[in-house]
């Protein structure tokens, strides 16, 4: 009896899944034409997104290489632009910065601009004003020297009386001229909300920026040296930190730059001192980077040949390595210096980046400016670089020629003087001569 019982169930199991196999296919049979249809579009859908998403990819990466390729291209034309006008001479590249000058400050105030009403106010000529009443403030001594202007002109000229006996009146008048000339514009144009906010801030960035311009521009005639070193030091400590953070980065380092690390910046700052201390004595021989310009000339390519300062002298100096023993190595007193603006351009100079950075992310922009493809605006390239410019100044005046700066102070003082005046200062000074 129990065999039979067994044999029962186990043929009404079998019954039953052939039944269920039967409702299946049955199932299978009863779906309609368009339910078929919606799987097929449904299948072609995930294949046509799969192929989408290879296209994006492919697309992204021929994207990336362009940029590439484009960021490369100019940045070589950049530099070979600026190794010739370097060569053409000091007068030439000093009107670059002034051109540079210029840029950056309209592509600062095209970030916080509104075109149309731009256009519609002709305000770019209130900026031009401003700037050019900026520079006056810094024109004598630190852009150019009385003994400078005196190889162009004889004494007593009308450009000698507005740029050095009657400066601070030439300044006043000037600013005068902007605010009358702002007032005009208001009246003629409307739109006062606008103009009246443009015009703070184009006087504050015209200050800071002529500043800048200014101190750049005296780097220049105290010798090429100073003005080529300050950028490559910047710019190879920007190289070396991109190197060192792409490779060992980890550590966030400031939210204004998200993809500044804190092992790139260190790593930067080591490689830019080995490498610009190095440069520095390589740069210091060439003879027509080390002299002064002390006349203002038009010539181009002009050659020139002095004898280098005892700062670019190298000699043999001993090195004890402890382990690795004593060794030689010829140092000359300017390479010293290299560290210290080095430290500069390592620690300092790329705070210019991160305000640069604020600045953008205030008014959430990606570049101020496309001026230069693949690099996006002058001011993207140069941020870091400007504060290098007011550190040469001072450093240079304060620290590695201060006697020289004392002397071209005195000399302008003395020429601001009349006749009488210079021949009493003149007895006041002969028995100290004599003395001497």
């Amino acid at each position: 009896m129990p065999k039979k019982r067994t044999q029962i169930q186990s043929q009404d199991t079998s019954q039953e899944k052939i039944k269920q196999n039967i409702a299946s296919q049955q199932l299978e049979n009863l779906k309609t034409p368009l339910q078929a249809k919606t799987e097929e579009e449904t299948q072609q859908k995930i294949e046509i997104e799969t192929n989408n998403e290879e296209l994006a990819q492919k697309i992204a990466k021929r994207e990336k290489r362009q940029e590439v390729k484009t960021r490369a291209v100019m940045a070589f034309f950049m530099i070979s632009t600026l190794i010739t006008i370097l060569c053409m001479g000091h007068i030439y590249t000093q009107i670059m910065i002034y051109c540079l000058l210029v840029v950056s400050i309209f592509e600062i105030l095209s970030v916080t601009d509104e075109p149309e009403l731009n256009e519609k106010t002709n305000f770019k000529y209130v900026v031009l004003i401003n700037l050019v009443s900026s520079q006056m403030i810094f024109l004598p001594n630190i852009v150019l020297k009385r003994s400078q202007l005196d190889y162009l002109f004889e004494r007593e000229t009308i450009y000698h009386k507005l740029i050095f006996e009657y400066h601070y009146i030439t300044v006043f008048a000037m600013f005068t001229f902007s605010i009358i000339y702002f007032v005009f514009n208001l009246i003629r144009y409307g739109n006062y909300q606008y103009q009246v906010k443009g015009y703070g801030i184009s006087i504050i960035m015209s200050i800071l920026g002529t500043f800048v311009a200014s101190c750049y521009i005296f780097t220049l005639y105290q010798g090429y040296y100073w003005f080529v070193f300050g950028v490559f030091a910047v710019v190879m400590n920007d190289v070396c930190a991109h190197q060192v953070g792409r490779r060992f980065g980890k550590t966030k380092l400031i939210k204004l730059s998200p993809k500044k690390t804190v092992e790139g910046f260190l790593g930067g700052a080591f490689g830019a001192l080995l490498s610009n201390f190095v440069f520095s004595g390589y740069l210091g021989q060439w003879k027509w980077l080390v002299c002064q310009k002390p006349n203002i000339s038009i010539s181009m390519f002009e050659v020139l040949d002095c004898t280098a300062g005892e700062i670019f002298q190298s000699s043999p100096q001993a090195f004890d390595l402890g382990p690795f023993g004593i060794y030689i190595f010829n140092i000359s007193p300017v390479m010293y210096h290299a560290l210290a603006i080095s430290l500069y351009a390592s620690f300092i100079a790329p705070f210019g980046g991160f305000m640069a950075s604020g600045f953008k992310r205030a008014y959430k922009k990606k570049d101020f400016s496309n001026t230069i493809p693949g690099h996006g605006g002058f001011i993207d390239r140069l941020d870091c670089i400007i504060f290098m410019g007011c550190f040469l100044f001072f450093y240079l005046t304060q620290i590695v020629y201060k006697e020289q700066s004392a002397i071209d102070k005195a000399y302008k003082s003395f020429m601001d003087m009349n006749q009488i005046h210079q021949s009493f200062v003149l007895q006041l000074l002969n028995p100290q001569l004599l003395v001497a």
